[in-house]
């Protein structure tokens, strides 16, 4: 049953009042178990596995950590009711079964941010449509490889047809939330995150789109979250969601990770003696188109293609500039250490990077028949980087391959890039560049501990640059 309150939702370009208004849902099932307190709620592992919820680094007020709002709630009570009353299939056949709103992923997606880090929108957009939320990926490989529901069953029946690896033809024909509208890059429409935003869901609500069964979307929202958080504050609300603990909370409601990817978390976990909350993590994102000069085109181990698509070529130029990244990370990590004892776990989209940083410049035999090599000022100032640091990583003899650029590729080749974001979520501090990936891993942690050593050189975020306090060579001067 959908009541309506009292609310008014804002154009937010205008400040004028649209007649559209909360959805609360009344008397979910009594068999429902509401998520009141996320803090105690802990994902349920058939293997020993670190806790990388603790929130024990976060210093974020209590107001916004001792539960979900109560819409969030409320939808989660209605969704898990829709799936106990129409399980299976049935959600899909039964004529009595809500309608549904599916993110789909059917070929260029973005990263994993781009992917899975817009769910505040997500359930912002399924809320007000009044519809069963689910998620299906086609590309690289279905999500459920890597992530499996834990308290919301966000997955499509496998006995549901048009949903599959080869069925893109079939998932494509179903019609858009946004259909007429730039979703992978809604910057091109002036309008849409106002009044584009409330034409698509009163279509949905009582439009021509509010008798379709089916509206599947992938709008690329997480670069313009402030026109969500104008919206939930128009509404009344406290909790923007992004930065605050609930941010994560909501990550774990929807997921854990798949057998594939927790046997490889509780091993690397074991191998490396991590704790959480005992180590830093520093990545480094060395293939990215941005992080060179607009309009550069760093050619990739296969020529034909660019870096970020067939790995960066360790070697000449572009390994003296992934070396310098990485010792530039590793120093401003220095800055936020415990003691001398304390780990830093290095990842990068590039092994080869990661190898030679956390292996080969503290090999004495390494250094010693590759002399002629490393006496240059890039690997000399590596070395002292890495020298006094307890540098860890695990085995990097595959390379990460971008789940939206490497696509093709069997389920366990990305195993790896599910592995480091839960590592990351784990680290008491996290120190970041170019990129979403470890940003997205420190919003789902809520940790506060944080550096950004660089920024993109075209086509970066002011949020993002504002995410963390910004290291350069003037913080770690003192320790060279």
């Amino acid at each position: 049953v959908f009541l309506s309150n009292n609310f008014q939702r804002y154009d937010l370009s205008n400040a004028k009042p649209l007649p559209l208004t909360w959805v609360v849902y009344n008397n979910p099932s009594p068999s429902i178990a509401l998520l009141t307190n996320l803090s105690n709620h802990h994902v349920p592992m058939t293997l020993p596995v670190m806790n990388f919820f603790t929130e024990q680094n976060s210093k974020k007020t209590p107001s916004m950590t001792n539960k979900l709002p109560q819409w969030i709630l409320d939808y989660i009570a209605f969704h898990k009711d829709m799936r106990t009353k129409f399980p299976g299939k049935r959600l899909f056949t039964d004529p009595n079964a809500p309608n549904l709103l599916v993110r789909v992923c059917l070929g260029l997606c973005g990263g994993l941010n781009d992917r899975l880090g817009q769910l505040p929108l997500d359930l912002f957009l399924a809320n007000q449509t009044k519809r069963v939320y689910l998620i299906s990926w086609q590309r690289p490989r279905a999500l459920e490889n890597f992530l499996i529901p834990n308290d919301i069953d966000w997955s499509i029946p496998t006995d549901v047809p048009g949903w599959g690896f080869d069925e893109m033809k079939v998932t494509r024909t179903h019609t858009k939330l946004f259909e007429g509208m730039p979703e992978d890059n809604p910057g091109k429409m002036e309008d849409f995150w106002t009044t584009g935003l409330d034409r698509a869901i009163e279509r949905a609500n009582t439009g021509e789109f509010s008798n379709s069964k089916i509206l599947i979307h992938r709008i690329l929202g997480h670069l313009n979250e402030d026109w969500l958080e104008m919206r939930l504050k128009a509404l009344g609300e406290t909790d923007m969601l992004h930065n605050t603990l609930s941010y994560g909370r909501i990550f774990r409601a929807f997921f854990q990770p798949s057998p594939g990817v927790q046997t490889i978390l509780t091993q690397v976990q074991q191998e490396l003696s991590l704790i959480p909350g005992k180590y830093t993590g520093v990545h480094c994102r060395v293939r990215h188109p941005k992080a060179r000069a607009k309009g550069v085109v760093v050619h990739g181990k296969n020529e034909n293609y660019p870096a970020d698509k067939t790995g960066l070529p360790f070697i000449g130029e572009d390994k003296d500039y992934a070396v310098g990244i990485a010792t530039h990370a590793i120093n401003c990590a220095r800055t936020l250490r415990q003691n001398k004892e304390e780990p830093v776990y290095f990842f990068a989209d590039s092994n080869d990077l990661v190898d030679y940083m956390v292996h080969d410049l503290k090999d004495s035999n390494f250094l010693a028949k590759n002399a002629t090599i490393v006496n240059n000022s890039v690997d000399q100032a590596a070395i002292r980087a890495v020298s006094p640091v307890t540098l860890i990583a695990r085995d990097v003899r595959e390379e990460n391959p971008h789940i939206d650029k490497q696509k093709g590729r069997d389920p366990p080749a990305y195993y790896p890039t599910f592995v480091d974001l839960y590592l990351a979520m784990g680290a008491r501090c996290l120190i970041y560049g170019i990129g979403y990936y470890a940003v997205f891993a420190s919003k789902l942690s809520g940790v506060d501990c944080k550096l950004l050593y660089t920024e993109e050189t075209w086509g970066g975020s002011d949020t993002k640059a504002a995410s963390a306090p910004r290291c350069t060579k003037e913080t770690y001067k003192s320790l060279l």
